[in-house]
């Protein structure tokens, strides 16, 4: 014959090549089966898929092959003879040939366990299925003719019954177990085996609902199957799968409780762990938005542009919108796109959790979810009512009075309020009812943290009124040092003065300061910008208004929604910069004005002959805070300590040798 080097085609050689008639070869899982090629029919591939002597030399005409052979399972193969003549190539194809899997050699799997949380069954399950040996799907999976199971050793099939594919762990964290379905145990140590009958699965054993206990990446599994030995009836051959090292993440966040506010207008959604916010590396969340993290089901609940923020790792914040009609009764559902993960470290490394969820049945971390129901706060809100009216009547002057002050607190207007005229606790004056004491504040305090020159102090104020101070009143305080920038010594300057806005008292004067507010209550007074220091826009404000005297006043302006409490303190601050130079001792105080109180905010324009003048006594304001004999005057700017200068001086006697 005439030798030629493996591949090549060299005259009287005939060379041999495997085709199909799609040109495609049976795929693995998880891609679908190709053509000719039945489902779950292989799970590893071969080293060859056509074996043997791929050469042969012509001799009298002929070619003879006898090693040929089809390693992996595939109905339609065809082979394809070619060889060189002087004229060409000549080319002849066989009939079609298909191949069938050979006796049990080992097992694979179809699929492996796989996104597994600790303390929950992994979601994905196992699939293991006994294979010939080039990778083919033996479903019958006996190794021996006239198998019978009753022959074999119980002490040897205690392991794992016959007929079954066993779980159990080689690598794990100190302390890790391993659960799942199956009636399998280790004899070494009676813990449980997750098993299943080899024919539980769509080709071999389904290895479902694995828990492992704790978070790790080093855990490793080892599936087994036990077959009677054909040579020692008595006996079994051992077939196992090792995996490789794969994570078990920490359980994911759970959310621990829904409440209402006080109010009822807010939502708090509280988890059990820390949280990564939703925030999902290159998706953006919008601002306010509510859609990436609740269903759109729940969302339709929470009436019309509802807010949704993240006010800390643990807590999703959601502010209601107008016509909600979320309940007690109404089921909390995150959408199934948010991705609320937790991260931590295990063994060295960071793992993140899997999302959270709202789906009924899910175990996490042992526990199984169930319905996630609004609550609310251990302090319901108190309705209040408030009721404005006349100061004085006149005779035969109609009683009028206005309630649209008057506060559910349940973040919903109320649809009715009812009240009515007490004429035994009226006070009768002259024939006609007036009330039975001025306006007034029962309580007054400002305290200062400090009066020390050029310090700034944050001052703080404490104010109750026996009677509701009404919308866009103004609160004028007085015996106040008033605004001054900022004076720097070394080098020697003076912070930029801010911008001078419209007095909203005197409207003619355009010389006011505007002032932050902050505190609970600084949301009760009108908004605006400040200038000095950081801009701020929107912030509550109050203004330092210069008089002709060379003094200033704060003014605070009651916003035309707001009214400050009868029954409750008001409490706010703000900053004030301690003049350089002492200031004779002053008398700070407060009075009330309100001009046209009925025709502003919601009250109607029908008390007296449409102005409603309310006003307060000017007071002294007691300097501290719930003192029982407070000061009432203070000096600003005043020297922390005196510094005297001491001298003195040392002398030295030194003898030298002569």
């Amino acid at each position: 014959g005439v030798s030629a080097a493996p591949g090549t085609n060299a005259r009287g050689t005939v060379n041999v090549r495997l085709l199909t008639p799609t040109g495609a070869f049976a795929n693995l899982p998880p891609l679908p089966p190709a053509a000719g090629q039945a489902p779950n029919s292989v799970c590893r591939k071969p080293e060859r898929r056509l074996d043997g002597n791929l050469l042969a030399n012509m001799t009298g005409g002929f070619a003879y092959y006898t090693d040929l052979a089809l390693r992996q399972v595939l109905s339609g193969y065809l082979l394809e003879f070619s060889v060189q003549l002087t004229s060409g190539t000549l080319r002849a194809n066989s009939s079609s040939v298909g191949v069938t899997p050979g006796r049990a050699a080992g097992i694979c799997n179809m699929s492996l366990t796989g996104r597994c949380s600790a303390g929950a069954p992994c979601l994905n399950d196992a699939e293991i299925a006994c294979i010939d040996t080039f990778g083919n799907v033996q479903r019958a999976c006996t190794i021996c003719d006239s198998c019978d199971a009753a022959l074999v050793d119980p002490a040897i099939s205690a392991r794992c019954a016959l007929g079954k594919v066993c779980t159990k762990i080689i690598a794990a964290p100190e302390g890790g177990l391993l659960s799942g379905e199956g009636d399998c145990f280790d004899p070494l140590d009676a813990s449980p085996l997750p098993c299943a009958l080899l024919t539980s699965g769509a080709v071999g054993a389904r290895i479902a609902n694995v828990v492992m206990s704790l978070a790790s990446p080093r855990y490793q599994l080892k599936f087994f199957t036990l077959l009677q030995d054909p040579n020692n009836l008595s006996s079994a051959v051992e077939y196992s799968y090792e995996t490789r090292p794969f994570n078990v993440t920490p359980p994911g966040p759970m959310i621990e409780s829904v409440l209402f506010s006080k109010e009822l207008h807010i939502l708090h959604i509280k988890f059990d762990k820390l949280t990564n916010r939703n925030e999902v590396p290159g998706v953006a969340q919008g601002e306010n938005s509510c859609s990436n993290n609740l269903d759109a089901a729940f969302q339709a609940t929470l009436g019309t542009d509802p807010r949704c923020s993240w006010t800390d790792r643990r807590t999703l914040e959601i502010v209601l919108g107008a016509g909600a009609t979320v309940d007690t009764a109404t089921r909390i559902l995150l959408s199934p796109l948010s991705s609320i993960t937790f991260t931590s470290e295990f063994d060295d490394t960071t793992m993140t959790s899997l999302p959270a969820t709202t789906i009924v049945g899910v175990i996490v971390d042992g526990v199984a979810t169930g319905d996630f129901l609004p609550a609310f706060s251990a302090a319901l809100p108190v309705p209040q009512q408030v009721i404005t009216g006349t100061r004085n009547l006149s005779a035969c002057q109609l009683v009028n009075a206005d309630a649209s002050l008057s506060n559910g607190h349940g973040g919903k207007p109320f649809t009715e309020i009812g009240w009515t005229l007490d004429f035994m606790t009226s006070f009768a004056e002259a024939g006609i009812l007036a009330p039975e004491h001025d306006a007034v504040f029962l309580n007054r305090y400002i305290s200062f943290s400090s009066v020390l020159a050029s310090e700034v102090s944050n001052t703080t104020l404490k104010l109750r009124p026996n009677t509701p101070v009404l919308p866009q009143s103004f609160m004028t305080i007085s015996g106040l040092p008033g605004f001054a920038p900022k004076y720097y010594d070394c080098p020697q300057s003076t912070e930029t003065s801010p911008h001078r806005v419209q007095c909203r008292h005197s409207t003619a004067s355009l010389d006011c300061i505007n002032v932050k507010l902050e505190g609970p209550d600084a949301v009760l007074f009108t908004t605006g910008s400040v200038t000095y220091g950081t801009l701020q826009v929107g912030v509550h404000v109050g203004q330092w208004q210069p008089l002709a005297n060379g003094e200033a006043i704060l003014v605070l302006q009651v916003d035309a929604e707001a009214h400050l409490p009868s029954d409750a303190d008001t409490v706010l601050w703000f900053e004030m910069l301690n003049p350089r130079f002492e200031t004779p001792r002053r008398t700070p105080a407060i009075t009330v004005s309100c001009f046209r109180c009925s025709c502003v905010g919601q009250l109607s324009c029908t008390l007296g002959e449409n102005v409603f003048d309310m006003d307060f006594p000017k007071q002294p304001l007691l300097i501290g805070m719930d003192c029982v004999s407070c000061a009432t005057d203070v000096s600003f700017g005043v020297d922390d300590f005196h510094i005297t200068a001491l001298s003195s001086s040392i002398s030295e006697a030194t003898m030298v040798n002569s």
